[in-house]
């Protein structure tokens, strides 16, 4: 019995304690108003979030959501930067979601764009269209085309009968465009060695160039290069580009769009050459470095550099930059090294809402072969009906899509969002299972979003909970109060308390005056709580990464406990030889927290439970702003 109740004791007893200057937090309905640098358009936060993070300049940034009412404009991305990298003032604006980049927190160069948009049309781009039988058809064609980025498809409730099914295959360019190239005696330029090209095949090119020869064919489209090799990059990168002439003597890469005919002429210093889409493009061109030539603007840092090798090796080490240049003999700026880069994240030229449209993003990046089956996308305004095994509050679709991944059984889940009629259902995360691992039916449903566990990903099993909800409360589960002079105040105070997880800040708007300023630290745990009891052939215990971050003992993890069994809640089960291979294969997953071996059997079950932060209720409650700790960011 003392074995059992102090493994029950130790369960409790550690917290996390990780923050650090990322940011990744938005603010719903709150704007950061002046300092624009630009605007683009894009169809949600996440997105325009990346456009920030992306743009060398950004610091911060303002979304239009398609909720907007004031005036005609939605899905606008504005970039904003300032001296200092924050906003000077924050004003609250419904319809408006605001927040920083992503620059310090080191995220991944060619994300996965997940989100599918319905009723929003993607204008212009397109290269090709074909008909689909629905739109995740639309979107495995853009998947499988090594030029198209992004999508839209026209729904079969499309008033024009000819149109429907109709699916748009478009284009942005994801090979650097250099804005200006220039020459200065004083300054060597060159490209990080891991530059994200588009083809995704394994066959290397020929390549064949042919020089002092031009290509007469009208230009379709004229671009800064730094060789011909970079032009043929960003010629085969263009699904209308069919071949190409390269002028030395200024730079500029003149790509031509026949099909018909390719007419010729000898002229010096002219190269020409053709796309390669079909086999992988030979990269030589990115590891040399160009002398006597400059890269102007688009700066994202400098610093002393002893050698040009060393600025390169530094931009290829920096996942933000894509092309540097390097300062040998000008005075004042010997020997530095400036990193640079610019978007070349899939950007439409725009976003509209449109009835009878479903739009987005290639999945290029979200599968790879360790990730085979991994379905991040959330579809809005759709419902999966049935199936349900358990039911829990959620602030967002995407920390229900955290829960649902978490929960052992969870294969798909529904989410009911805010904006549903039906006041007692809203923020209610639906977790659902069925045998065969898909929902038997879904139903366009305004105020849902649905999507599917992310167990396929791998994903991060202490993900990082960014948003911050205004006019949102997480009522229950406090275990301290005290006040601050903002709710930042408030998320930075449960950051730093190893107990707190999430958190709700009443604003100095609040009706009732003593309650202003109130910051409530919130607490769930994050230590995994399994079932327990005696058995006499089984032996139990943890994978050895069960919360790395906690600073406290961490030996209870690595014994095995005989004789007791940690019941339910499996994963997975597999024949094993013995104990330590269980445990050491529940350490492997990033799923399994703990396990229960059966001797006699020769039977490894691998288990979990949510440790997720989750409020106990979600409730709207004007005047107040909720959150969670940042420990994981």
């Amino acid at each position: 019995m003392a074995t059992l109740l102090t493994l029950v004791g130790l369960l409790f007893l550690c917290g996390l304690s990780l923050s650090n200057g990322c940011k990744r937090e938005l603010l719903v309905n709150v704007d950061f108003p002046g300092h624009d640098i630009g605007q683009l358009f894009s169809p949600d936060v996440m997105h325009c979030q990346y456009l920030c993070t992306q743009h060398p300049l950004c610091h911060f940034f303002t979304f239009i959501r398609p909720d907007w009412t004031r005036d005609k404009r939605h899905f606008l991305c504005y970039l904003k930067g300032s001296s200092t990298g924050q906003p000077k003032v924050t004003k609250p604006l419904k319809g408006i979601t605001s927040g920083f980049s992503l620059k310090s927190c080191y995220t991944d160069p060619q994300p996965c764009l997940p989100g599918v948009y319905h009723d929003v049309d993607f204008l212009g781009a397109d290269f090709r269209s074909l008909f689909t039988a629905d739109y995740k058809e639309c979107q495995r064609a853009c998947t499988s085309d090594p030029v198209c980025q992004f999508f839209t498809f026209v729904k079969p409730t499309y008033p024009t009968s000819k149109y429907r099914y109709k699916c748009h295959l478009k284009f942005s360019s994801t090979v650097p465009k250099i804005p200006v190239i220039s020459r200065d005696g004083s300054v060597t330029s060159g490209f990080s060695h891991r530059v994200h090209m588009t083809q995704r095949v394994y066959t290397a090119c020929e390549g064949k160039l042919f020089s002092n020869t031009d290509i007469t064919m009208h230009s379709i489209n004229v671009q800064p290069a730094a060789s011909p090799e970079h032009c043929q990059a960003l010629c085969s990168a263009h699904p209308h580009c069919t071949s190409f002439t390269y002028v030395s003597a200024v730079f500029k890469c003149h790509m031509k769009g026949s099909t018909q005919e390719m007419i010729t002429r000898i002229i010096k210093g002219f190269t020409s050459g053709l796309p390669e889409r079909f086999c992988q493009l030979d990269n030589e061109w990115l590891k040399k470095t160009y002398e006597g030539i400059n890269f102007p603007h688009n700066d994202i840092r400098y610093f002393q550099s002893d050698n040009l090798e060393k600025c390169q090796r530094t931009c290829t080490e920096d996942p933000n930059c894509q092309f540097f240049s390097y300062v040998t003999n000008k005075s004042p700026a010997r020997r530095l090294c400036y990193l640079k880069r610019v978007i070349t994240l899939p950007s439409p030229p725009r976003v509209n809402k449109h009835d009878h449209a479903v739009s987005g993003f290639s999945g290029k990046n979200c599968y790879s072969d360790h990730t085979s089956g991994c379905r991040r996308e959330l579809l809005l305004n759709v419902d999966f009906p049935g199936h349900n095994i358990g039911q829990l509050f959620s602030p967002d679709a995407k920390h229900c899509q955290q829960l649902c991944t978490q929960h052992p059984s969870c294969l798909f889940f529904t989410f009911i969002r805010p904006d549903w009629n039906i006041e007692s259902s809203r923020f209610l995360c639906v977790i659902k299972s069925s045998t065969s691992g898909q929902p038997s039916t879904q139903k366009d449903l305004l105020g849902h979003t649905s999507g599917f566990s992310l167990k396929p990903c791998l994903p991060d099993p202490l993900p990082c909970l960014p948003q911050v909800y205004h006019d949102v409360n997480f009522p229950g589960a406090d275990f301290r109060s005290l006040f601050t002079a903002d709710y930042e105040e408030c998320q930075r105070a449960c950051t730093s308390d190893p107990a707190c997880h999430f958190f709700t800040f009443l604003k100095p708007t609040f009706p009732t005056s003593k309650y202003r300023y109130k910051c409530h630290l919130k607490f769930s745990s994050t230590v995994p709580k399994p079932l327990i009891t005696r058995h006499g052939s089984i032996t139990s215990g943890f994978s050895h990464r069960v919360h790395r971050t906690q600073k406290c003992n961490t030996e209870w993890m690595e014994k095995t406990y005989v004789g007791i069994d940690f019941p339910h809640n499996d994963i997975r089960y597999f024949q094993s030889e013995n104990v330590e291979r269980c445990q050491r294969n529940c350490t492997e997953n990033p799923n399994c927290q703990y396990f229960s071996y059966v001797a006699n059997a020769r039977r490894c079950y691998l288990k979990r439970v949510i440790t997720l932060p989750a409020p106990p209720r979600v409730n709207t409650l004007v005047n107040a702003v909720s959150g969670f700790s940042l420990k994981n960011c």
